[in-house]
C-alpha cells in the first residue's frame, strides 16, 4: 500500500486564501480612514494645536500681569503700554513662537512699532534667527482673532479675548 504524506493542492488553496482575507483586514485597520495611522496623525494634530493654544494664552496673561503690575503702582497707566503687538511677538517669543501677518499668501513676523492686537494674526514656530519685519514664516500656524482690546489710551476699557483657529492651516471655523 502506498502511504501519502503531506497536504492536499485544495488544504493550500484553503489556507492561501484564509491568509489573504487576513492580510486584507489587517491592512485596512492599519491604513484606513479609522485606522491606526489615521489616528496617530489626528492624534498629533490635536496636540499641536493645544500646544499653540497654551503658548497664545500664556502670552496674553504675560501682557496682561505685566499691565496690572503696573495699574497697581499707577492708574493712568496705559493698556497700549503693555498689551500690544511687539509685546505680544516677545511674549511667544520666549516659548519658541512667532507672531505673523498674513500679506497675500505670505506670512511674516510682526514688526517692532505697531501697536494695538484689533485684527487676526496667525502663530507660528519660530524659525531660527527670525527677525521681526522680514522673516517668512510657513508650515503649521493657528489663526487668533484679538477683539475686545482698548483701542485708546483709556484705561477704563479693557478686555482682551481671543478666538481661535479650527486647524493648523490658520483657519477659521465659518
Amino acid at each position: 500500500m502506498k502511504s501519502n504524506k503531506g497536504i492536499t493542492l485544495v488544504a493550500l488553496v484553503i489556507t492561501i486564501i484564509v491568509l489573504l482575507i487576513l492580510a486584507g483586514v489587517s491592512i485596512s485597520l492599519v491604513v484606513g480612514d479609522n485606522g491606526v495611522l489615521t489616528q496617530a496623525s489626528n492624534s498629533s494634530d490635536a496636540t499641536k494645536l493645544s500646544q499653540f493654544k497654551e503658548a497664545v494664552g500664556l502670552a496674553v496673561n504675560e501682557c496682561q500681569t505685566a499691565y496690572f503690575s503696573a495699574y497697581a503702582g499707577n492708574a493712568s497707566t496705559s493698556a497700549l503700554k503693555y498689551i500690544n503687538i511687539t509685546s505680544m511677538d516677545s511674549a511667544l517669543s520666549k516659548q519658541g513662537y512667532a507672531l505673523c501677518t498674513k500679506s497675500g499668501t505670505e506670512y511674516t513676523i510682526v514688526e517692532d512699532g505697531e501697536t494695538a492686537l484689533s485684527d487676526t494674526y496667525y502663530v507660528f514656530a519660530r524659525p531660527s534667527g527670525a527677525t521681526q519685519g522680514s522673516t517668512k514664516c510657513s508650515g503649521d500656524c493657528l489663526g487668533v482673532k484679538f477683539t475686545n482690546y482698548p483701542t485708546t489710551t483709556s484705561t477704563t476699557t479693557f478686555g482682551l479675548s481671543t478666538t481661535f483657529g479650527k486647524n493648523l492651516k490658520g483657519e477659521f471655523a465659518e
